[in-house]
This record gives structure tokens, C-alpha cells and sequence, in this order.
């Protein structure tokens, strides 16, 4: 369980580090990529549902993600210019808002990913 949550953080931050590339050189608004964002979260709930984990884990491992991006991927993000630095008490509204979105985008996933599997106890 560890080793996937290590391997999302890395891959979301990865990510946003991307999506701030795409976005300081081309001049698309960094916030159009919370489209991206969306479909990732997801995803990831719909691949760790098939993977067979429950749904405690899944959940666990989403909002760990969610807040390493809101955190060390929005800090990329800003070194690289996509996004305006933000003040502590915009980080401290906006942080707990990202992480629940986030996980309940990936609990969504999970629960696409459940349709069809029979119900294991």
C-alpha cells in the first residue's frame, strides 16, 4: 500500500510539473487542466477498485494523494509560473476543499470500478 501511494504522489506532482509546462508555454490557463485532474482522480479510484483494494484504502491512498498535490504540486506549479502564489489562509480554505473533491472524484472511480464484480467479504 505504501509502495502505491509513494508511486501516485510521484506521479501526480510529475504530472501538475507537466501541466505547468503545457500551460507557462503556451498560455493556456493553468486551471483548464483540473479537467485533467478530474479523469485522473478518477482513474485512480477505478484502477485500484480492479486492482482489488477496499474501499478504506482507496480512499486513504486518493486524499494522501490529494494533499501532496495541493501542497508539493501546487508549489511546482507556482516555481514554474502556471499558478499565482497563494496567501496561508488561501492554502488553509482551499487545501481541505481539494482533498475532499479529489477523493470523492476517486471513490466515484471506485465505484465504476465495482460495476460487474461480484462482492467479496
Amino acid at each position: 500500500m505504501t509502495r502505491i501511494v509513494l508511486l501516485l504522489c510521484v506521479f501526480i506532482v510529475a504530472l501538475d510539473a507537466v501541466e505547468s509546462v503545457i500551460s507557462k508555454t503556451t498560455g493556456v490557463p493553468y486551471a483548464w487542466f483540473m479537467i485533467v485532474q478530474i479523469v485522473v482522480y478518477a482513474a485512480i479510484g477505478f484502477v485500484l477498485r480492479r486492482r482489488g483494494l477496499r474501499i478504506e484504502r482507496v480512499a486513504v491512498a486518493v486524499a494522501v494523494t490529494s494533499v501532496v498535490e495541493a501542497t508539493a504540486g501546487e508549489a511546482v506549479a507556482i516555481a514554474i509560473g502556471a499558478s499565482p502564489r497563494m496567501s496561508f489562509a488561501e492554502l488553509i480554505v482551499i487545501i481541505p476543499f481539494v482533498v475532499g473533491f479529489e477523493t470523492c472524484l476517486g471513490l466515484a472511480g471506485y465505484g465504476i470500478g465495482s460495476i460487474g464484480r461480484a462482492r467479496h467479504s
